[in-house]
């Protein structure tokens, strides 16, 4: 669901003597707050926040039936990794829009999710460094994501001609080996519900059910596999739990 401007209280003052508009300040601790301590699953996280980009991504390019490449993380290849065929970042959008906190490109789509700018600094809630590779109109970019001093940073490293169509990797280094299969688990309860095709390293056993109701872009399912029991429902490619107890407390409120 969207924020609205046309949903907003409008507040009428009267002998107003000064004002001044409430600000954030972005220091070390704000940016710990927004990526370190912002989700309580930081492997789930991850997986969710690069894997719904890179299918956003795809759609927005219209190629929602190309799959999107995820890399799982194993012994001898310790790291994960999503990349897309979709848009692309310029140079300009690399090193402005993305790494800014609260800056979005989405918020004015049901069919994509996101719409905070939040979500691909994820990596920041698991490792100090991270790399992001563009391939944008034939030229192949690669960043370096990182904690300097306490401050989130991105430094270009790289710059090659490439025949490769647009499109973005990023890829996180596992920080524990135990990890290895946090990333499996979390792979099995995202990658099946994306609105895109996957293709994955490793395969993954859960299958995705079929739809009781749809919608343009939700579907409502009676059963999850690999999720705990009760309703979901499928908003944008992400799976929500619905709690059946404040549904039925909704509907009493709500009947005429």
């Amino acid at each position: 669901m969207r924020l609205s401007e046309d949903n907003a209280i409008k507040v009428v003052t009267s002998g107003v003597q000064s004002q001044r508009a409430f600000s954030v300040k972005m220091d070390k601790m704000t940016y710990k707050l927004l990526s370190d301590n912002l989700y309580s699953d930081k492997v789930l996280a991850i997986v969710r926040e690069y894997s719904t980009n890179a299918a956003d991504s795809n759609i927005a390019a219209g190629k929602a039936t190309t799959p999107i490449q995820v890399h799982l993380p194993t012994r001898l290849e310790p790291w994960f990794s999503v990349s897309d065929d979709g848009l692309g970042l310029s140079h300009e959008d690399a090193m402005l829009i993305y790494p800014t906190y609260f800056e979005s490109t989405k918020r004015d789509s049901d069919a994509v999710t996101g719409c905070f700018g939040l979500g691909c600094k994820a990596g920041f809630c698991y490792v100090d460094a991270f790399t992001v590779e563009s391939r944008f109109n034939g030229i192949l970019r690669i960043y370096a994501c990182a904690i300097d001093d306490g401050m989130p940073t991105i430094s270009l490293l790289s710059k090659t001609h490439t025949n490769r169509p647009n499109g973005v990797e990023v890829k996180v280094p596992v920080a524990n080996q135990d990890d290895i299969s946090v990333f499996k688990r979390s792979a099995e309860s995202i990658l099946p519900w994306l609105n895109v095709p996957v293709n994955c390293n490793i395969e993954t056993t859960v299958i995705r059910p079929k739809a009781n109701f749809k919608g343009e872009s939700w579907a409502l399912y009676n059963t999850a596999p690999g999720q705990r029991g009760g309703l979901y429902i499928n908003f944008g490619g992400v799976l929500y739990h619905i709690d059946e107890n404040h549904l039925y407390n909704w509907s009493l409120e709500n009947r005429s």
